[in-house]
């Protein structure tokens, strides 16, 4: 599968459905007057555009938290300089840390998405639960409060440590990269 398809799978559309079910579910199940046309096509159409937009909207949120890791952690890991040097980095054969790196981003970008995703989830799920009399209203908004407190720091911490090994992984392997080409120059100027 190509990788902006699958790094765009893996952090638009699932933190999207994971966010987006509960409340479909709800809404095709409440009785209210929402007029759709009964055609399976344009609801597969919509409920996929709302998975879509709740999702872009997930990873645009999860970029402001990146940008203040990385404003953060600019002394420490020296993230501009680095991250332009890796954008700038053309070779015929890249070496392996880089694709180590792009599975680091997609799973960051996965994680600060979840951050927002697990709580419209589980928000979702109380609302049905509470439509469907499932249980007693307080034990719902208890156990909601509670799992939407630790998916959020479940996956903020998560995303935090994986932030802090891509800037150091990053870092350490611009260095190498560095060091291997200026001991390959004299080799180079000789012949």
């Amino acid at each position: 599968m190509p990788h902006i398809l699958t790094r765009s799978l893996l952090t638009i559309l699932i933190p999207g459905i994971f966010a987006a079910t509960p409340w479909l579910l709800f809404f095709a199940h409440s009785g209210l007057p929402i007029d759709l046309p009964n055609h399976v096509v344009i609801q597969a159409a919509v409920a996929f555009s709302f998975v879509a937009i709740l999702g872009s909207i997930f990873e645009g949120l999860g970029s402001f938290i990146e940008a203040k890791w990385d404003h953060k952690r600019e002394q420490e890991f020296d993230i501009k300089s680095n991250w332009e040097i890796y954008l700038a980095s053309a070779f015929e054969f890249p070496p392996i840390g880089y694709r180590y790196l792009s599975k680091l981003v997609t799973n960051l970008y996965f994680e600060l998405a979840m951050v927002f995703a697990a709580p419209c989830f589980w928000l979702g799920l109380a609302i049905l639960a509470n439509s469907y009399s499932l249980f007693h209203p307080n034990l719902i908004l208890i156990a909601v409060i509670i799992l939407i407190w630790v998916s959020i720091s479940y996956f903020k911490m998560q995303a935090y440590h994986t932030h802090q090994l891509l800037c150091s992984t990053r870092q350490s392997l611009n260095a190498r990269l560095v060091t291997s080409q200026q001991s390959l120059a004299p080799n180079v100027a000789e012949h």
